[in-house]
């Protein structure tokens, strides 16, 4: 096994405006493997710098642990919108999770019951930020 291992360093893009946007993130999305590298608190430490004032940060959360919630809370009062997107099952863990971000003040948050939603929740988002609909 490598000493160093180039996959445990955070994906990055930077925040643009634009159409071209949605195609990085699509494409670095696509990248994306799952390991036992970071925990969220570490990953917000290594790319906090880079996050501008402005940015909307979204996590898409399975479990909300007491470092989490602070992390969260600590952006938002660091003056970043926060939106939690909470993908659970169980009834118990997610009035844990609301628990734990209301008391940070992370007020968005949003409760999906499986991964499928996702898409559904970001085409109604998109429709309520634009004046146009399409059919």
């Amino acid at each position: 096994m490598a000493e160093h291992s180039d996959r445990l360093q955070p994906l990055v893009v930077e925040t643009r405006r634009g159409v071209e946007q949605l195609q990085r993130m699509r494409e670095l999305l696509a990248r994306v493997e799952l390991l036992e590298g970071l925990t969220f608190a570490q990953l917000i430490d290594e790319t906090m710098a880079r996050l501008p004032r402005d940015a909307t940060v979204v996590a898409v959360l399975p479990q909300v642990s007491v470092a989490t919630a602070l992390t969260l809370g600590n952006l938002r009062r660091r003056g970043l919108a926060v939106t939690a997107v909470l993908i659970l099952f169980d009834d118990t863990e997610l009035e844990k999770a609301y628990g734990r971000l209301l008391a940070e003040g992370v007020k968005d948050v949003r409760h999906l019951k499986d991964e499928a939603e996702l898409p559904d929740l970001c085409s109604k988002q998109v429709q309520r930020s634009t004046p146009y609909h399409f059919a």
